[in-house]
């Protein structure tokens, strides 16, 4: 009786923990790297719905076996329409033999199957590597390395006036302040993506791609989006300055666009000014701003993101539809912010300049 009791048991806490396996879906991951010549710490971040997943299978790119990597800690971070949403954390490390390009990171399954432009994602694999460089400790400082940290993580994405923003706010490794960082889109790592349609423009803020921007998604739902970080390291080299390249860290991440979010991107009311479009965006040399703007004079400003005005205007009221050109041919390369105000209420827009 006690032996059939305690299979009944195992088999209970076994069937638990396969459902929970099952219920787990994936929207978003990377991985942190650290290398002190050829020793290799990696701590791998996977954004998870439904509940976590024990360890991961990861793939160090020197042809070695498949290593386990555990779970080191799993963060609940919130309760939203139904779900349990978690932050599982996996800590590993390897030796490798030689030096070179490796090709590191890991394959697991399977994502939310609510992703709007991945097709069939409930079916897909998230396939996350990225690309390191090991150097001889003969090179001195090139051979230590960490990898790009994000201090933001997946609930940091911010709407700014019906926007989409992605702060990329990366921690300085050790004490190298010769590395160089530059943020680009890339495509989601599963198989069935295609970049979002719903959008007017997403983008990288130039110049470095400190922040990816979604202006004015148009249809709401859950979308997938990658950026890689690639860094380099800044050296003297025989009199002159040179570039190594270090590493790249990819994060997959899913943005959930809402009613809301796009309501908040349209006037309010009948009086307040109406941006129909900016263009070109990015900018080089002249950018122009379509815009109505019943009621009311309309004060047009436009401000760095450190709030200094570049430009300010006044102009009458006027339902038509109107053009004003500036130009930005000086302005160092960046993101700005457009405002438009009547009274108190004001529609603000970004916008680049390359």
């Amino acid at each position: 009786m006690l032996k059939y009791f305690i299979f009944s048991i195992m088999v209970l806490l076994t069937s638990i923990q396969a459902e929970q396996l099952y219920a787990q879906r994936i929207y978003g991951a990377e991985v942190y790297k650290e290398f002190w010549i050829d020793n290799a710490t990696i701590e791998a971040w996977v954004w998870r719905q439904g509940g976590s997943k024990p360890l991961i299978m990861y793939d160090w790119g020197d042809g070695s076996s498949l290593d386990s990597i555990l779970l080191f800690n799993s963060l609940p971070l919130g309760y939203y329409e139904g779900q349990n949403y978690y932050l599982d954390i996996y800590r590993g490390m390897h030796k490798y033999d030689t030096t070179g390009v490796y090709i590191m990171g890991f394959r697991d399954s399977f994502l939310v199957d609510d992703i709007v432009n991945i097709e069939e994602s409930g079916i897909r694999n998230l396939e996350l590597y990225d690309t390191v460089a090991l150097y001889p400790q003969s090179t001195g400082g090139l051979a230590i390395n960490t990898t790009p940290r994000f201090f933001t993580q997946q609930g940091n994405i911010n709407d700014i006036n019906g926007n989409v923003v992605f702060n990329i706010d990366v921690e300085s490794d050790e004490s190298f302040a010769t590395d160089l960082y530059n943020g680009e889109l890339a495509p989601f790592p599963a198989e069935g993506y295609s970049i979002p349609e719903s959008s007017d423009s997403i983008y990288m803020a130039p110049p470095v791609g400190a922040a990816m921007i979604w202006d004015d998604p148009i249809a709401p739902g859950r979308y997938a989006v990658g950026i890689v970080v690639r860094e380099r390291r800044k050296r003297d080299i025989n009199g002159g300055v040179d570039t190594f390249f270090l590493s790249t860290t990819m994060r997959a991440m899913t943005m959930l666009v809402t009613e809301e979010l796009i309501l908040s991107s349209l006037p309010g009311a009948q009086s307040l000014p109406a941006v129909v479009s900016i263009y070109p965006n990015p900018a080089a040399s002249m950018v122009n701003i379509d815009f109505a703007a019943p009621g009311q004079s309309v004060e047009v400003a436009i401000l760095n993101l450190e709030g200094k005005v570049m430009r300010r205007l006044e102009v009458e009221g006027s339902s038509a539809v109107r053009t004003e050109q500036i130009d930005v041919a000086d302005w160092p390369s960046g993101v700005y912010l457009l405002r438009l105000q009547t009274g108190s209420e004001q529609v603000v827009r970004r916008f680049v300049v390359e």
